[in-house]
């Protein structure tokens, strides 16, 4: 699948409250989309009016740092079957 997705008042919060991410448009081109195989090819991302808040937690580090971060395997995902 490929395609292109346009989102608009697009708004995202720290789970401990208050704002974290406000876009008044977010588009974008996908070359390939795979969900059953987690492949998400995004060829083009537009954001239009992005405001961003930064803040750090009670030990210092930026509550962003985590989006950052390899991915650790799931318990879950390490149990799937690997032949059917």
């Amino acid at each position: 699948v490929a395609g292109r997705t346009n989102l608009k008042s697009v708004a995202a919060d720290f789970t401990t409250g208050g704002p974290l991410l406000r876009l008044a448009s977010v588009a974008a081109e996908l070359a390939a989309v795979e969900p059953l195989a987690g492949r998400y090819e995004v060829t083009k991302l537009t954001a239009v009016s992005p405001e961003v808040w930064v803040r750090r937690d009670k030990g210092g580090e930026f509550m962003l740092a985590p989006l950052f971060r390899a991915p650790t395997p799931t318990s879950a995902a390490k149990k799937l079957p690997t032949a059917f």
